[in-house]
């Protein structure tokens, strides 16, 4: 419990800070965590949170990853990784997808977005078919089990993209996808993105995200993208909170104002 409430507490005092005003009383829920069965998938106890996102009609997605003993027998050893929402599971490594394609892996530290339909797009390495899995992979975009886009040969920073309300990606990298979304005006980072948390000693949480486990096939490195919003939020003042147990575990909490 007292875990939960510093997190609590600092997602709060976040979301102050960003608006610069005092903000609404905060009502947290739990969107996730180990034991709660998604999809028909119970998630193991020492999962672990990657990347979340938070639509603006308060939608939920994220990646989940747990050690390989964790994983079913049956399963291929390493594809652990999953896209999630709070109901369903929306993809992970060894999934068939779009035509025959199998997805090896999620990519790591993959970004998300969610449309207001609940879609979610997130990158992953696949392969066209199940014979070249240890050869001719590529990264690829992908919303739901629809391949989107396809990355550049050589790439060295994973794909960066937008999700349209009709389902479509627009890739953010010039000379990627189906065009890249127009240019804008750099925008000033708010307070919320200028705050650096370090965790008091001694408790076992790390608020922000660990990378993702070594993946199943030797897959280049790739560099990411700036990182994503420590607490997502969105327009309606709502707020998302991964906390990472330092030990194995976590809690995925959305913060909706009263």
């Amino acid at each position: 419990m007292r875990l939960v409430t510093f997190a609590l507490f600092i997602a709060s005092c976040a979301v102050a800070l960003d608006a610069q005003v005092m903000t609404p009383a905060l009502g947290f829920e739990t969107v996730a965590k180990p034991g709660a069965t998604i999809g028909g998938l119970a998630l193991p106890t020492d999962a672990q949170l990657d990347t979340v996102v938070l639509g603006d009609a308060g939608q939920v997605a994220f990646i989940a990853h747990w050690p390989d003993s964790a994983t079913n027998s049956s399963e291929r050893p390493g594809l652990i990784a999953t896209v999630f929402t709070p109901r369903r599971i929306v993809a992970r490594g060894g999934d068939m997808l779009d035509g025959g394609k199998i997805l090896l892996a999620i990519a790591p530290d993959s970004p998300l977005a969610v449309n207001g339909s609940g879609q979610v797009a997130y990158a992953a390495w696949y392969a066209d078919r199940i014979e070249d899995a240890e050869r001719g992979f590529k990264l690829g975009v992908f919303v739901e089990k629809r391949l989107a886009f396809t990355a550049p040969a050589g790439s060295q920073a994973g794909p960066a993209f937008a999700l349209t309300e009709d389902g479509e990606v627009v890739s953010k990298d010039a000379g990627q996808g189906q065009g890249a979304a127009p240019s804008q005006a750099p925008k000033t980072p708010g307070l919320l993105g200028r705050i650096h948390i370090k965790t008091p000693g001694g408790l076992p949480i790390s608020i922000t995200p660990p990378k993702q486990p070594t993946l199943p096939v030797a897959l280049p490195a790739l560099a990411p993208h700036p990182a994503a919003a420590m607490f997502p939020t969105n327009r309606r003042g709502q707020i998302l909170v991964p906390v990472n147990f330092k030990d194995g575990g976590f809690l995925l909490l959305l913060g909706t104002p009263r």
